[in-house]
């Protein structure tokens, strides 16, 4: 500290960063006021930087939210108890006088941003898939010699691929090296290899992908390399590196499932944060205590979908605007997703929210990208069957069943549609169902148009199959359901209400089970009807309308009493 430091015309802060350079390890004592002080976070991290060992000891509060992200791998003795202090710091001595095995040295992996957040089981998911016992002859071929962490953009499949790039464990398995290839969207592939190659220590003078291919499969044949293939968008690209020795592996990122079914590797779901670790990122991008944090932050967080790239850029705009949530809150509920945006983001693709949806649809051929655009239609507050889908796409794109079916599971492997893992069966056929994550939503809603349009279209697909009237449409587990809601959307309140006033479509919905949400049906009607007009022609049809109305009523009424007495021992059917 100030007192015992010698007095060499140095900063503070120059003194501790030699103090880390000439030694080996670095003990962090992880606490609350550490876990947000900037002294301390330069401290570990120069640490990093300089491959020197960190070693985390917890002295106050909880390993979940006062440890960094970045060493949430790492073994923490537990220091919270004085009573067990002494025995505690034994054990701790005898680890730091153990001799550290050499690692591989890192090529080109990314710095890990300023607020990570670690994900300790999805890390070691991944990290026991990926580490070689280098003691044993172990021969590491077909599927285990690849693992792949595919997600939606956004969700921080890159930054958990260069934390366990850096995880000390891992370098230790790779003894010759953890290299980073960032391949993107239209990569140069030779450029990538001779890169590679170069590292390795080979030539760098091919032209060629196959030339490439053939002297990485010689530099890789006898050496213990860990690549990591980050931002793969087709098969192609990962198959020019796919020479993997026999203790070599590929991590490898992407938003395409397709790409690692047909490199027949392992696949890891990188799932969105929960509510708490989104709440967690958010406190530690504004750099406060998490119960410090405002209600609307929690706002943000639901608005945001949870998605780690959405929440990180709002919380760095809510601190450069001096805490303002409210405005944050605002451009999130307007939808205005290129204006959540860093400029000064070194990845293109998370310079905003829009951009990062943006890249993911593109690459679709454009009747893709339509029929995708299209889902906005459908409400988020609920999976969408398939079968309201086959509707729509073959009105609009004139897709058959196994076209539809084809493309729903193309959405689902490129991350942009979320597919219900519980898909049930019919017969033959599997009814699946879908959602889309909010902020995709709000992109498709963007791409697709004006709004009232749209339902237009999906109540003219539904036309066609109802040639007797709406109450005849098909019972597909969307229809009576969401009928009232799309009349309402394409400014049909009047045809809305007269729909409610037709008992033959009351009964209709009776019948699927969802007489309970009939009522929620006359809260949409009696929304969409305007003041005034509507009123006055509302009670010209219910003067003349009322006596027939009344008679069927009383018919209705005489017929369920006769069915409650038929079945009064059969209270289900009834």
């Amino acid at each position: 500290d100030r007192v015992d430091m010698p007095s060499r015309q140095l900063t503070f802060h120059q003194e501790i960063a030699d103090a880390i350079r000439a030694r080996n390890r670095l003990i962090l004592v992880a606490g609350p006021k550490a876990a947000l002080s900037d002294y301390v976070r330069q401290e570990w991290r120069w640490a990093f930087e300089l491959d020197k060992i960190v070693v985390p000891i917890l002295r106050l509060g909880n390993v979940e939210e006062h440890l960094p992200g970045e060493l949430s791998l790492l073994h923490c003795d537990d220091f919270r108890d004085d009573a067990q202090y002494q025995t505690q710091l034994a054990k701790l001595i005898e680890n730091l006088r153990r001799p550290e095995p050499p690692m591989g040295a890192l090529f080109g992996v990314p710095n890990l941003p300023p607020h990570f957040l670690g994900r300790p089981e999805l890390l070691r998911r991944v990290k026991d898939a990926l580490l070689v016992d280098l003691q044993k002859p172990v021969v590491i071929t077909g599927t285990a010699a690849r693992v792949g962490m595919q997600g939606m953009g956004g969700i921080g499949k890159s930054v958990l691929a260069a934390a366990l790039a850096r995880d000390r464990e891992i370098r230790r398995s790779y003894p010759d090296g953890v290299l980073w290839v960032a391949v993107g969207q239209q990569p140069d592939l030779v450029k990538l290899q001779r890169d590679v190659s170069k590292y390795l220590g080979g030539q760098d003078d091919f032209k060629t992908v196959e030339q490439g291919q053939g002297i990485l499969r010689q530099l890789l044949a006898q050496k213990a390399v860990l690549l990591v293939l980050d931002d793969v968008w087709n098969t192609r690209d990962a198959q020019a590196f796919d020479v993997l020795g026999a203790r070599c592996r590929a991590l490898i990122t992407t938003r395409d499932a397709g790409v690692l079914h047909t490199l027949h590797g392992e696949g890891v779901q990188v799932s969105l944060f929960t509510e708490t670790e989104a709440m967690q990122l958010l406190a530690d991008a504004v750099e406060v205590e998490r119960s410090a944090l405002p209600q609307e932050a929690r706002e943000v967080v639901m608005e945001c979908g949870c998605l780690p790239l959405a929440v990180a850029l709002c919380g760095g705009m809510v601190k450069k605007r001096g805490g303002d949530w409210g405005a944050i809150l605002q451009r999130l509920k307007r939808a205005d997703l290129e204006k959540i945006a860093d400029g000064k983001a070194i990845n293109e693709q998370h310079q905003s929210i829009w951009r990062a949806m943006q890249v993911s649809v593109d690459v679709l051929p454009p009747d893709e990208q339509r029929r995708f655009a299209e889902l906005a239609v459908f409400t988020t507050d609920r999976t969408v069957p398939e079968a309201a889908v086959r509707t729509l796409w073959a009105h609009t794109g004139h897709l058959d069943d196994l076209d539809t079916t084809d493309l729903i599971i193309n959405l689902a492997e490129r991350s942009l549609i979320q597919l219900d893992q519980k898909a049930a069966q019919t017969g033959k056929t599997v009814e699946r169902r879908f959602r889309l994550h909010d902020l995709l939503y709000d992109f498709a809603t963007r791409k697709a148009g004006e709004p009232k349009v749209l339902h237009q279209t999906l109540l003219d697909a539904y036309r066609k199959q109802c040639p007797c009237g709406w109450h005849t449409g098909p019972d597909d587990s969307y229809f009576f359901q969401y009928i009232c809601h799309h009349l309402g959307e394409a400014d049909k309140g009047y045809e809305c209400v007269e729909l409610l006033c037709d008992l033959n479509f009351i009964e209709a919905k009776c019948k699927a089970g969802l007489t309970y949400e009939l009522v929620n049906d006359y809260k949409v009607a009696m929304s969409e009807i305007p003041e005034g007009k509507a009123e006055r022609e509302a009670e010209q049809r219910r003067d003349e309308e009322i006596k027939r109305y009344t008679q069927d009523i009383i018919e209705y009424a005489r017929q369920w009493s006769d069915a409650r007495d038929r079945h009064a021992n059969d209270p289900v059917n009834y």
